[in-house]
């Protein structure tokens, strides 16, 4: 797999930890079929999440490996020694432009990025992380951390994320168990809701991905649409799907084609939904409905199978 198609957070993380490499932990941190719903400036948002975790401290709770959260006082008394062992989740954006937030204003920011301590003083951190373009340098003061830890701040309602690694080595066991831990919840339905919102997971997630399209798509205002669009384009490589296919390729010396079939068809799911966006022509419901059954089909089938035939734990 080319660097360029990696997921930043996971290629940093390989460099942190002893025995955990890349592709171990696309497995680790798995695929996700869930549909995550809040309300946001008197709309509904509909999220998809295609990939089995948001933030790299839920990859980390998976495989028990010991962490603390810095606050930023601790950041900056940190040793330069020390830097190694931090990962540093942010909002991506730009960083000079914080200040100028309005702290009475919620923020919405729904995509993060995670980088290595480059460098820093008592005033600002440089940081560093990995993207298609090569490794990206960005410098960020205490005073607009500050200001960032105290917006209000949505969906996921996260300003930061200072995690500092106490543990670096990975049980054998901890992997298999994780992976196979996130293949069975594929084929469970799930669901959860409250007042602020909540998810819809496992098999049902296709079925209720499709209705939500047909009875709420021309309800939805154009900022609930390109969430919705977006969240489907997250990931390295076709809602995760080809990323996680390369890495059980890699790993177990498996590769399914399911997976590779249902990569693309969430692309061609993309396509349609920004076709009628872009357009501003109603959303060809027959045809998404059609392409997402197919996706069950591929995926559940094929998650199950990976189950029976105990793929996962025979190679792992």
């Amino acid at each position: 797999m080319n660097k360029e198609v990696r997921s930043c957070d996971l290629y940093l993380l390989e460099e942190k930890l002893d025995n955990l490499n890349y592709y171990e932990s696309v497995l680790c941190s798995g695929l996700s079929n869930t549909i995550n719903h809040m309300s946001y400036g008197g709309s509904t948002l509909y999220i998809l999440q295609g990939r089995g975790i948001c933030f790299i401290d839920e990859l980390l709770d998976k495989l028990s490996l010991a962490y603390r959260y810095l606050d930023i006082e601790e950041l900056f008394s940190l040793k330069q020694e020390q830097y190694s062992r931090v990962m540093v989740t942010l909002p991506f954006m730009d960083f000079d432009k914080i200040q100028d937030l309005k702290t009475n204003v919620v923020q919405f920011f729904h995509t993060y990025g995670t980088y290595r301590i480059a460098g820093m003083n008592d005033d600002t951190i440089v940081l560093e992380g990995d993207y298609d373009e090569g490794i990206m340098e960005k410098s960020i003061s205490k005073s607009s951390l500050n200001k960032l830890n105290g917006l209000k701040i949505k969906p996921l309602g996260v300003p930061f994320k200072l995690i500092y690694l106490e543990s670096l080595e990975v049980s054998e066991e901890n992997k298999r168990n994780c992976i196979e831990n996130n293949i069975r919840q594929l084929i469970q339905s799930d669901f959860y809701e409250d007042e602020r919102g909540g998810w819809i997971k496992g098999s049902d997630f296709y079925r209720s991905f499709n209705n939500i399209l047909r009875n709420n798509w021309e309800q939805m205002n154009k900022v609930s649409k390109y969430v919705l669009l977006q969240s489907i384009q997250n990931g390295s490589s076709f809602f995760y799907r080809r990323e996680y296919n390369e890495a059980l390729k890699t790993q177990i010396n498996q590769h399914f084609e399911e997976l590779e079939r249902s990569g693309n068809l969430w692309r061609k799911v993309a396509r349609l939904i920004k076709k009628s966006i872009v357009e501003e022509k109603p959303i060809d419901y027959e045809r998404i409905d059609t392409v997402v059954s197919s996706i069950e089909k591929e995926e559940l089938s094929l998650f199950e199978r990976i189950l029976k035939e105990r793929v996962i734990s025979e190679y792992v």
